[in-house]
C-alpha cells in the first residue's frame, strides 16, 4: 500500500528548502522521493511524469546551487 502522507512531507519538505535556497537539501529530498516513487512505480498510474517532473526539479536545484544563486 503507498503511503501518500509520506510521499507530500517529503514533498514539503524539499519546495520548503527550495523556497529558502536551500538547494543541497532540496535536491537531496527529491532525490529520496523519486527513489520512493520508484518503488511504488506499479502502483503509481502517471509514475513517468512525476519521475520526469522530480528529475527537472533536481536538475534545476543542481543548477541554481552551482551558480550560487
Amino acid at each position: 500500500m503507498i503511503e501518500l502522507e509520506r510521499y507530500f512531507n517529503i514533498y514539503g519538505d524539499a519546495t520548503k528548502a527550495l523556497r529558502e535556497c536551500n538547494y543541497e537539501n532540496a535536491s537531496f529530498l527529491f532525490n529520496i522521493l523519486l527513489s520512493f516513487f520508484e518503488e511504488d512505480k506499479e502502483s503509481i498510474k502517471d509514475y513517468e511524469h512525476l519521475k520526469e517532473v522530480l528529475k527537472k526539479n533536481i536538475e534545476a536545484c543542481d543548477i541554481l546551487k552551482n551558480n550560487n544563486i
